[in-house]
């Protein structure tokens, strides 16, 4: 083929030249002729090669996630939200959501981690999970000026919650006691019949009040979006003497909780558009009990932490109010006084084979040697073992045994809900308290040896498994239930609630308290 066409042209060369030779001298050229038609475009080629991959991106911010609810397809709601909802002992396809806007739908996973990772409603209001929240258990009885059951917190139209928004609101930042008006237990619209002329009693409001509007809100929305539990309560027995009408909602940090009348940042501005606070961190600096003396870091980083957990230890989680021995009567706010614990609880008694004590008081967290927090080998990483896992984690050394338990009720199962940056901005705001005012303020007598907790002991040999004392400990009783009994030299070798009694042999056998004293001894 390639012969056939050298061959063509040479004949067409040959042929041109004998044409030149023949015609003589070249003319002039002629005008160029029109351009042809372009050709018909040739087939695609094959596929390059993948090029190699490109950089990563930038990691995206965190704060929204999407959440899938019923039919409404995916919604976006904040982190902290989703966690709520995550944590809620009524699974999110139990709770009614039917209806709600997704500002709603917040609100309600919001209202979940306030309950279920810092506020510890169920300690009071009931945990199990048919009766969630329902009420019903007791305070107070003979001999107290009070006789008390918790509120049934659930929507059930007859005998749950039936307050609005804004009397939840009220009740909160006043403690005023719906149930106390007249009829208030008959029908669902009762609550309107008149204004409460008593507070509440055992109920935190005390502390709850200096919560944001948001926040209550949430609660609000929560508790109505959780199962209806039918369970009457009967209205309190309480004189006014410990339950006076309700006052005035704050609008400062109060005499009885600080030194200092802070006051509480504003919600809305003159229009009456939202102020924002992310996370409440101005309303934390508001209402840190200690602000004359703890000052917040100066670290933008710190200052936050700083602020978010005052707000949850001071706003919501009550530390104040089992880590303060102030007792049971409302006084003037002592700062001697503030977080170095002390104050008795006795274990319920069905608990007590499960969780091993009869009482115990609360630790003391700030004193200069004894404070938790001024402990030389606490650390974050301390304080989070001890909250995640109920153990004394500053005991733990290489020669320690098995770390004892956290006592009743200290609601360490609840607390480590919370995220780990709460329990960060906790750990920041409750350190800061022990170095800048522990250490200096808290010593001597304000720095208290707290007793340990009166354990219990069963020797029946009916009881199932007999549950034995330590060595060096006796049980208190020799046919059933009771609780054990150290030696002593001093009151301070014995349990909560027992006493040392003096011997010539200069050691004794502590004795527990009963009657009267051991009366005054607990306080809850």
């Amino acid at each position: 083929m390639r012969q056939r066409w050298v061959w063509a042209v040479f004949v067409i060369a040959l042929c041109g030249a004998a044409a030149v030779a023949a015609c003589g001298s070249n003319g002039a050229a002629g005008p160029p002729g029109p351009s042809g038609e372009a050709g018909a475009p040739g087939a695609m080629g094959a596929q390059g090669a993948p090029g190699p991959a490109g950089e990563a991106g930038a990691p995206g911010a965190p704060g929204a996630s999407a959440l899938s609810v019923l039919d409404a397809g995916p919604l976006v709601i904040s982190d902290l939200a989703k966690h709520g909802l995550d944590i809620s002992p009524i699974p999110i396809a139990q709770l009614d959501l039917s209806g709600l806007t997704p500002a709603q739908i917040e609100m309600v996973g919001n209202g979940s981690y306030i309950v279920n990772a810092v506020g510890d409603c169920t300690g009071c209001h009931t945990a199990s999970p048919d009766q969630f929240l329902a009420g019903g258990v007791q305070f107070g009885g003979p001999g107290a000026p009070f006789t008390v059951k918790t509120r049934n917190l659930t929507p059930d139209p007859m005998t749950g919650l039936k307050l609005t928004v804004d009397q939840f609101i009220n009740v909160m930042r006043t403690g005023a006691d719906y149930l106390t008006v007249p009829g208030a237990d008959a029908g669902v619209a009762a609550a309107d019949a008149g204004p409460p002329g008593q507070t509440l009693v055992v109920m935190p409001w005390v502390t709850f009040r200096y919560m944001s509007t948001y926040d209550i809100r949430s609660v609000w929305w929560y508790l109505r979006s959780i199962p209806p539990v039918s369970n009457k309560i009967d209205p309190d027995t309480k004189t006014a003497t410990v339950a006076p009408p309700p006052g005035l909602p704050p609008t400062a940090l109060a005499g009885t909780d600080g030194d200092q009348m802070n006051p509480l940042p504003p919600e809305v501005d003159p229009m009456g558009n939202p102020i924002p606070d992310p996370g409440n961190v101005l309303r934390g600096l508001a209402v840190n009990r200690l602000s004359d003396v703890v000052m917040p870091p100066a670290d933008p980083t710190q200052q936050l932490l700083f602020g978010r957990g005052s707000y949850l230890v001071s706003a919501i989680a009550d530390c104040h109010g089992c880590h303060s021995n102030t007792g049971p009567v409302p006084m003037p706010f002592d700062k001697t006084k503030f977080l170095t614990g002390g104050v008795v609880f006795a274990t319920p008694p069905p608990l007590q084979p499960i969780l091993r004590t009869v009482r115990a008081a609360s630790a003391n967290l700030e004193g200069q040697t004894r404070g938790f927090f001024n402990q030389s080998n606490v650390q974050f990483s301390t304080f989070l073992t001890l909250i995640t896992e109920g153990i004394h984690a500053e005991d733990i050394t290489p020669d320690s045994g098995p770390p004892a338990h956290l006592a009743f009720p200290m609601p360490w199962a609840v607390f480590r809900n919370m995220t780990l940056t709460d329990l960060e901005a906790v750990f920041t705001y409750l350190s800061q308290v022990g170095s800048q005012f522990g250490k200096a303020g808290l010593t001597g007598a304000n720095d208290p040896i707290v007793p340990a907790p009166a354990l219990y002991c069963n020797s029946a040999a009916d009881a199932g498994a007999v549950v034995a004392c330590p060595p060096s400990m006796t049980c208190s009783s020799a046919s059933g239930p009771g609780e054990c009994l150290p030696t002593c030299a001093t009151a301070a070798d014995c349990a909560a609630c027992q006493t040392c009694p003096a011997t010539d042999a200069g050691t004794a056998t502590c004795q527990a308290m009963t009657g009267a004293a051991l009366a005054m001894c607990v306080q809850f």
